[in-house]
């Protein structure tokens, strides 16, 4: 018999070795209408092929799409007895047309509706609230029949249940990423709470964290903050700050402030949950670990490298001595300390722990889990940045090819990767390829997340940079100030995408020439970056040395001697001395002290260079 895997977990059946088989069959719903194509699918596939060896086909689809029934019907129609589960044949189900989900919501409700006729019309707006989902069009008959008196348009005011299946909904509808939709569902949701249960009741404040997620993934990232605040104070107040909810409430909260780049707020606030969930739950809790591993998160992109390594190192031993190597926490875990020696310039560090959660995933999740091209992503990542440009593209080819064939083409995690793909080719200087790649990226993210979501925006950020290196500087230099308002007005311009914008655009007029106009920027981004994370932040290291080869450029090699004298020993010391960051540096210091004719200096230098 066949069942399903979906992210990793097993509906109605267990693992025996390789194969997964099912407990039992499981009942056919007497409501189970339709489905016609994917069982004439599924007909061809399994009983008229006519291939010898194991026929298999795998079902995906939302929580609620009628993957089970899809399944216990066609078996119930073929009589077949067993099938095993891979990848050799998948299809995603999606939600029912119109005729078949009017046929099973009369059929749930036991009554038909006349058409055209008013009853018509409010079936029609039902089933598009509940989004043609099978499990919750049948629980919306069957409810109306159970209540005789009750009409179809009062099923969501008359019963509060509507509202878990509508929150329900929302949340397979957002993993689709289909995040606007998901927003006006859980804000209905929302709204109808407070208005049955109270705005201080606790499934009222799960509607609104819910909700304030959703803001997040939109980039909306004041209005989760917003609201956030409200839920964890009120739930503070209620069940008290010890609470888990409350403890769960103050992560989501830390990682809205991850999100606008206030690193202090989030390092404060987690701080104190791991505080608390290691006094209240105990170190080696699940929950414990979790909250040293996002902290591990904020102090890497605070610059605190050594502190982030330590902790990472200490999260992923605690979930091998609980969990196993091969836990999914431990892969994860492994994953994060690989980012940690990335960020540290430790390139083998970081691509041999890649290349293992690689080769784990795979095996423990199989070929095509999402997470497996995360991870994948990650280790393509490694081999850009070190200018191994056929490496990352073989990697990013793959995961955009399984991305369109398994998420689709409109798929939020589908466009990053055709993103990332478009700065390989330019790596590679197939700037042509890269423009053309990119401005398809940029049609479909304005087209479903709008221009000002923040992805939005760094896609037109990597366009001006291959713009720049074609040597296109008008329009790169429209786009860079373009991106720079935009960022200034949504984000504020102390946030970290706002001054890379800046950095981005001082970029473009360097290569223009306009020396002072770049100047000026740069002296206002390491202003900001000394200020807000630090002087010894690698971000605020490179901004130095942006700003002293301006100065260089000029002449003003006094200038950039005072900038770089202090820059390059704190590279050495943060990032250390085989840094690519730290090499540049050091190369751009004994250059100048060349130029300066000081020799003894310049000798000094060039002892750090490899």
């Amino acid at each position: 018999m066949a069942v399903q895997k979906i992210s990793g977990k097993l509906a109605s059946g267990l693992v025996i070795g390789s194969g997964v088989f099912a407990k039992s069959l499981p009942t056919v719903s007497p409501y189970f209408v339709g489905r016609e194509p994917e069982l004439d699918l599924m007909k061809t596939h399994l009983v008229k092929s006519t291939h010898s060896g194991q026929k298999v086909f795998a079902i995906t689809g939302m929580g609620g799409s009628g993957k089970t029934q899809l399944v216990s019907y066609f078996l119930q129609e073929t009589n077949k007895e067993q099938t095993f589960l891979t990848n050799t044949h998948h299809l995603e189900l999606g939600k029912m047309d119109a005729g078949d989900a009017l046929a099973a919501l009369e059929k749930a409700a036991h009554r038909q509706i006349p058409n055209p006729s008013k009853e018509m019309d409010d079936a029609k707006i039902l089933m598009e609230k509940l989004g043609y989902l099978p499990l919750a069009l049948v629980h919306a008959g069957s409810y109306c029949h159970q209540q005789s008196s009750i009409a179809i348009a009062e099923y969501d005011e008359e019963k509060t249940d509507f509202l878990d299946i509508v929150s329900y909904l929302a949340d397979g509808i957002r993993n689709q990423g289909r995040w606007e939709d998901a927003k006006r569902l859980q804000e209905e949701v929302l709204e109808k709470r407070k208005k049955i249960l109270g705005a201080d009741h606790l499934d009222s404040l799960a509607a609104a964290a819910d909700l304030a997620d959703t803001y997040g993934y939109l980039g909306r990232w004041k209005d989760a903050e917003e609201m956030q605040e409200e839920v964890l104070q009120k739930l503070n107040k209620i069940q008290g700050p010890d609470h888990p909810a409350s403890m769960n409430a103050a992560s989501s909260l830390a990682a809205t402030y991850r999100d606008q780049g206030r690193w202090d707020n989030a390092a404060r606030l987690e701080e104190e949950l791991l505080e608390k969930r290691r006094r209240t739950l105990g170190a080696d809790h699940t929950a414990s670990i979790r909250a040293a591993s996002h902290l591990a998160t904020t102090y890497r992109n605070q610059g605190r490298l050594k502190e982030a390594e330590a902790l990472e190192e200490d999260v992923l031993k605690r979930f091998k001595r609980i969990m196993g190597d091969d836990h999914h926490n431990s892969i994860y875990a492994t994953a994060n300390l690989a980012e940690t020696y990335r960020v540290q310039g430790r390139w083998e560090d970081a691509e041999k722990l890649q290349v293992d959660v690689l080769e784990k995933m795979k095996r423990v999740r199989g070929a095509d889990h999402p997470h497996n091209m995360n991870a994948a992503n990650c280790l393509a990542t490694t081999y850009y940045l070190q200018g191994r440009w056929d490496e990352a593209e073989v990697l990013l080819k793959e995961i955009l090819e399984k991305r369109t064939r398994i998420l689709g083409t409109d798929h939020p995690d589908t466009i990053h990767a055709a993103h990332h793909l478009s700065r390989v080719y330019n790596g590679q200087g197939r700037h042509k390829e890269a423009e053309k790649l990119l401005e398809e990226v940029r049609e479909r993210q304005n087209r479903i997340i709008g221009a000002d979501h923040p992805e939005s925006m760094e896609a037109a950020v990597v366009l001006a940079t291959i713009y720049n290196d074609q040597g296109r500087w008008n329009e790169a230099e429209k786009l860079g100030e373009e991106v720079l308002k935009k960022r200034n007005k949504l984000l504020g311009a102390d946030h970290p995408k706002s001054i890379s914008a800046a950095g981005g655009l001082a970029a473009t007029y360097h290569k223009q020439g306009r020396w002072g106009d770049a100047q000026k920027l740069q002296e206002d981004v390491l202003e900001k970056r000394n200020r807000i994370i630090g002087a010894d932040h690698p971000d605020s290291i490179v901004a130095a040395a942006a700003l002293a080869m301006t100065y260089e450029s000029q002449g003003k090699f006094n200038d950039a001697e005072n900038i770089l004298d202090s820059v390059a020993d704190k590279s050495v010391k943060v990032l250390g001395a085989q840094h690519p960051s730290t090499q540049q540096l050091v190369r751009q210091m004994v250059n100048l002290c060349k130029k300066l004719e000081k020799q003894d200096k310049a000798g000094e230098m060039e002892k750090y260079l490899i």
